[in-house]
């Protein structure tokens, strides 16, 4: 018994001694220090203006934002989503933000390389607070220029046929040329859409269910039923719908009566404030019906300048998000924007296409 106990004994103290020889080869881990909501929310604040100084390849969008914990620590999880051509070489996105972590040790770095995206996920203390996510192309990026308000000018629109660039044209049927324009646009085979303004009247006067609620003047669900379904009937060949949402508040109510006349499959570009469009593609998209939100101002008096700075920046964010839509008023001044910066598309590597494709394809998943 006195042996066994020996030999048990020797066998516990080797075990022991392997134990604290394995320790003393491992490397340190300096334990995470106490980490509160003010540490958490302050560093992560700091990384946010760090990453915007980063030399990445490509400027970050604005994020979106959720907000992760519990009662006892909340902090904001900043996620910023980009789609572009996938690079040859990684570093250049991995490398700059690697850094970050050798600058502060609360700061944690995740690199996952998919086949279809690279995701870096930064964290303070282990929270993760930053995901960028570059997710890659098996296409060129591309863009849809709109030239909107088409129906009174005659002249303008057989220019605007001339030109060689890929323009979406959309016509305003309250216009007294429209249908001339339209058929015009059929001939030539031009991507045609139907332009519909909703305004102030639109914001408050339409009920889900019940009685509408009317000031004089304003027209009524039926009104608007009628004048869609005249105009699609003078409009032959109309690949979708661009609505201009005015109000600053605009109900849901007539883009049910928008989904009811138009044909399925029809797509629908919404131009209003950022969280009015996207809230109405929502609604749209939930009913299949493609979509896609964009905010954007249309100004009758822009310079050819201003209106060439618009459609440069259009390329830019083909190239940063992969799709791009800009919509531009018709007028002399857009003709000669076109003119003058339509050959930078090609030139950067940008194809222009209709925007029926770009919104058929994207419409039902908008990121």
């Amino acid at each position: 018994m006195i042996a066994l106990g020996a030999l048990v004994y020797l066998e516990l103290s080797a075990v022991e001694r392997q134990q604290v020889s394995e320790a003393q080869r491992r490397p340190p881990v300096p334990p995470l220090p106490a980490t509160s909501e003010e540490t958490v929310v302050g560093e992560a604040a700091r990384l946010t203006l760090r990453l915007l100084e980063l030399n990445l390849p490509v400027p970050l969008p604005s994020p979106k934002e959720e907000q992760l914990g519990n009662p006892g620590l909340q902090w904001t999880h900043r996620i910023y989503d980009l789609t572009l051509p996938r690079p040859r070489e990684l570093e250049p996105f991995t490398e700059p933000v690697l850094k970050l972590r050798a600058e502060n040790p609360l700061v944690t770095v995740q690199v996952e390389d998919h086949p279809q995206h690279l995701e870096l996920r930064l964290g303070v203390a282990g929270l993760r607070t930053h995901t960028l996510r570059f997710r890659w192309l098996d296409r060129p990026p591309r863009a849809a220029l709109f030239v909107a308000g088409l129906g009174r000018d005659l002249v303008l629109a057989r220019r605007l046929l001339e030109s060689p660039a890929r323009i979406t044209y959309a016509v305003d049927p309250a216009e007294p040329f429209a249908d001339v324009i339209a058929e015009r646009l059929k001939l030539a085979g031009a991507a045609t859409w139907l332009q519909v303004n909703l305004s102030q009247a639109h914001s408050s006067g339409f009920r889900e269910q019940g009685q509408p609620k009317l000031n004089d003047g304003d027209p009524s669900a039926a009104e608007l039923e009628s004048l869609l379904t005249q105009a699609l009937a003078r409009i032959p060949s109309v690949q979708g719908v661009l609505v201009l949402a005015r109000a600053e508040r605009l109900a849901q109510a007539p883009l049910a009566v928008i989904h009811a006349v138009l044909p399925p499959g029809i797509p629908v570009v919404v131009i209003g404030s950022d969280q009015q469009a996207s809230e109405l593609c929502a609604w749209l998209r939930e009913r299949k019906r493609p979509c896609h939100a964009t905010a954007t101002d249309l100004p009758d008096n822009s310079t050819p300048e201003e209106t060439a700075s618009r459609i440069l920046t259009a390329v830019a964010r083909a190239q940063l998000l992969g799709d791009a839509i800009e919509v531009l008023t018709a007028s002399e001044a857009t003709l000669q924007a076109i003119e003058r910066s339509s050959p930078r598309f090609p030139e950067a590597g940008v194809e222009l296409v209709d925007a029926s494709a770009l919104v058929g394809e994207l419409g039902l998943s908008q990121r």
